[in-house]
Parts: structure tokens; C-alpha cells; sequence
């Protein structure tokens, strides 16, 4: 029969000369042997290690999830009853493994078994995962949130980081879904409009604005309003209609130059005539595209 500490010894030689080379095999068949010793059984220090060796193993050998969790229920009858470093390596296990609604379920009866009395830094370590690697899918931040709002036992400065991240996380995802919302391709016409591509033109325009202009501020904005309006029109025109877009634009360009020459310099009408006539000859009504 084994003594405890012959038992400590074979598996500080199980690990070091099978498990660190890589003989996951022959570490797993040494660990559950150990484990049948009964002096094994009652000592809470050896099996908990030694278990925490066997799932390693297993894990390398790409042993089932089902397999692995067959052995921790064999040894501890529930998750629940596993001291807290054989169920942190499970728990990483099946976060690694992406089985996450296991993970969180059993994470949540683990910590509310044993929250009185877990180290707080054991604690903490949990939930760190539970929220920030379990709760991950769409949704979940508010629960993730609402869950360490209401939590006393986890430490007041990580309750203040997690709270921050969780509410970064919320903010990151409020705006993805807001540009999702507003960024489908539309057609021409849209209210969305991208950031100016020509900043030459903007140039142009205003080198043409003197200082003495700037009462005219005002009008200047409304002008490139519609100026942009238009622009979208007589685009959209252009492809359906060439000569009707044509004929249009001579149209509008003459009502603007009658109605706007009363209440515009001449210096600032020629500025403008000029945009027009770059926008038409840019625009090419005659092309086919």
C-alpha cells in the first residue's frame, strides 16, 4: 500500500517526466491509477491536483467534452462540490472549448454555492471570466451589467473596472448597431451624404469670397445647400433623361441668375455661374453613362 507522500512523489514524476514531454496518454492512465488509492481519495490537496493533471491531459489528447466531464462528475459527484482550482481549470477548458452556455450556467451555481467562501481574488478571477469571455453573445452586456450591479461579494475596485468596461462595451455596441441601421447602400437622393471628396473645389469657391463678404455668410450656406440638392437631381436626371437633363439645367441656371441677381454681388454671381459650369461640364450630359 502507498503512503500519501510515495503518492506526491509518483505524481510530481508523472508530470514532469510524462506530461511536460508531451506523454498526455500515459499522464492520464498514472493520474487515474493515483486516484484509486484510497489514501488519494482523502486527501483533498493530492486529488485536486492530481485530477487537475488528468483533465490537462485529457484536454491535450482532444478527449470529448463529454468524456472529461464524465471524470469530474465521477470524482466530485457535481461541479459544484470541486474545489476551486479543479473548477477553474475545467471552466477554462469549456470556455476554450466555446461550450459557453455550460460554462456560465455552472459558473452561476459555483460562485453562488461558494461566494462566502471563495478568496476574494479567486472570486474575482471567476467572474472576471464568467463576464468578459462567458457573456459574450448579442445582448448579453446588460445582463453582464445588471449581474456585477447587484453583486456584493465581488471587490469594490474590480466592481468599478468591470462596471466601466461593461458600459464601454454597451457604447461600442449602441453605435455599431446605429451605423448598421443607417449606413445600407441607398440610391441617389439619399439624406446621407459621404464627407467631401473634392476639397479643390471648396478652395475655389471661397477664394472668390473677400473679407467684406462675410455678412453674406448666411446666404452662402443656403446657396450650397441647394446648390448640393441639385447636384443630386440633375445626377440622378442625367442617367435616366440626357436631354431633358439638358434642357433642365439651362432652365434652373436662368431662374437663379434672375432671381438671385438683385441680392448677389457680381463678383459673387460669376463665382457661382462658375461652380455651375463646372458641375455640368464634370457631369457630361451628353456621355451615355
Amino acid at each position: 500500500m502507498s503512503t500519501l507522500k510515495e503518492l506526491n512523489e509518483r505524481l510530481t514524476i508523472v508530470e514532469n517526466n510524462l506530461f511536460v514531454p508531451g506523454h498526455f496518454r500515459g499522464a492520464e492512465a498514472e493520474c487515474k491509477s493515483i486516484l484509486n488509492h484510497r489514501e488519494a481519495q482523502g486527501d483533498q490537496d493530492l486529488k485536486s491536483c492530481t485530477v487537475c493533471l488528468c483533465i490537462q491531459a485529457m484536454f491535450e489528447q482532444k478527449k470529448s467534452a463529454e468524456e472529461i466531464d464524465k471524470f469530474v462528475m465521477d470524482q466530485y459527484d457535481s461541479m459544484v462540490k470541486a474545489p476551486y482550482d479543479v473548477f477553474n481549470v475545467w471552466f477554462q477548458h469549456k470556455i476554450y472549448l466555446g461550450d459557453l452556455k455550460s460554462a456560465s450556467e455552472q459558473g452561476i451555481e459555483y460562485l453562488a454555492h461558494h461566494k462566502r467562501r471563495l478568496e476574494q481574488n479567486k472570486y474575482d478571477h471567476l467572474i472576471y471570466h464568467l463576464v468578459f469571455r462567458c457573456l459574450t453573445r448579442p445582448g448579453e452586456a446588460r445582463r453582464a451589467l445588471k449581474f456585477i450591479k447587484r453583486n456584493t461579494f465581488l471587490s469594490p475596485d474590480r466592481k468599478k473596472q468591470f462596471t466601466k468596461q461593461l458600459h464601454k462595451i454597451l457604447k461600442r455596441s449602441s453605435s455599431k448597431n446605429k451605423l448598421d441601421q443607417e449606413s445600407p447602400a441607398s440610391p441617389l437622393g439619399s439624406d446621407i451624404q459621404p464627407p467631401s471628396t473634392k476639397p479643390e473645389e471648396d478652395k475655389e469657391t471661397k477664394a472668390v469670397i473677400r473679407p467684406d463678404d462675410e455678412m453674406h455668410d448666411e446666404d452662402s450656406s443656403t446657396w450650397n445647400r441647394l446648390v448640393k440638392k441639385l447636384s443630386r437631381i440633375l445626377k440622378r436626371l442625367k442617367e435616366v433623361a440626357p436631354l431633358v437633363f439638358l434642357l433642365v439645367f439651362v432652365t434652373i441656371l436662368l431662374a437663379l441668375v434672375k432671381n438671385m441677381v438683385s441680392t448677389i454681388r457680381l463678383a459673387r454671381l460669376k463665382a457661382e455661374a462658375r461652380k455651375f459650369f463646372s458641375l455640368f461640364f464634370a457631369l457630361d450630359p451628353m456621355s451615355g453613362s
